[in-house]
């Protein structure tokens, strides 16, 4: 359990007030809210290099719900559920059909209140594959005892990056987003 500093929560509500629509400010501030914690934590834990993700860019956020940062050169995709809702990991679907990918997905779990998050786990890109699309094909959907424990992320993102796909997928796969969104 990590509890959301002021410092989380102002830099979520002016990253918010950006967006187009309420539903999409509520969706934002909450789940950045959450991001810039884990942030944070990762933060102190030791020497990782933090830095702004796609979701810095209003298009990502808006069009594809994105809500991602980087750890040491990877992508990290904070996916919030809210406290007594269904307990799995969704990932959306149209960022993966797009080609825009993270590396790790984390599922955290926040509090009605946006005092207090759970971190319930993470899995790698590789492993999305084992989801089931929900039924209205929207999101990839992970129960929660499909995740690695949370505990191990540290270990994960202390541990060599491991290679990519090739770079000329990958800048095909951004020049695709990049025109869809």
């Amino acid at each position: 359990r990590l509890s959301i500093s002021t410092y989380a929560r102002q830099q979520a509500i002016q990253q918010a007030q950006r967006c187009s629509s309420a539903q999409t400010r509520e969706r934002v501030l909450v789940s950045q809210a959450v991001a810039f914690t884990l942030g944070e934590y990762l933060q102190t834990q030791g020497t990782l290099t933090i830095e702004d993700g796609r979701s810095g860019q209003l298009k990502f956020v808006e069009l594809l719900d994105l809500c991602d940062f980087k750890a040491n050169d990877r992508s990290i995709e904070v996916r919030t559920i809210i406290q007594g809702g269904e307990p799995a990991l969704y990932v959306p679907t149209m960022p993966l059909l797009v080609g825009v990918l993270s590396d790790l997905y984390v599922c955290a779990e926040v509090d009605a209140k946006l005092s207090e998050v759970t971190m319930q786990g993470f899995i790698e890109r590789a492993r999305l594959t084992e989801a089931e699309l929900t039924p209205n094909g929207l999101f990839a959907k992970l129960p929660l005892e499909a995740l690695t424990p949370f505990s191990q992320l540290l270990q994960q993102l202390a541990q060599a990056n491991p290679v990519r796909d090739s770079v000329a997928q990958f800048d095909e796969w951004q020049k695709r987003a990049e025109r869809i969104v």
